[in-house]
């Protein structure tokens, strides 16, 4: 389940390439913290799962991706 998240080595050159990121810098997180959240929120040895769920529940975390796909 964990397959794919926990190799990210936090360069951040998914979040320099997305446009969503370079207008909105100040409010949006980027996909490098939400691949990271949703490492978290995917591991069911995390206790905090829901709090983590509700911080990301606004209109400028998750829902501001545009699936642009230049993180990928």
């Amino acid at each position: 389940k964990l397959d794919g998240l926990y190799e990210c080595i936090l360069c951040a050159c998914c979040s320099t390439s997305c446009p969503s990121y370079w207008w909105n810098q100040e409010e949006y997180l980027g996909p490098a913290v939400l691949l990271q959240s949703y490492r978290w929120i995917a591991d069911s040895r995390d206790e905090k799962k829901a709090e983590l769920q509700d911080a990301l529940n606004n209109s400028m975390s998750l829902y501001r991706c545009h699936s642009i796909l230049n993180c990928s």
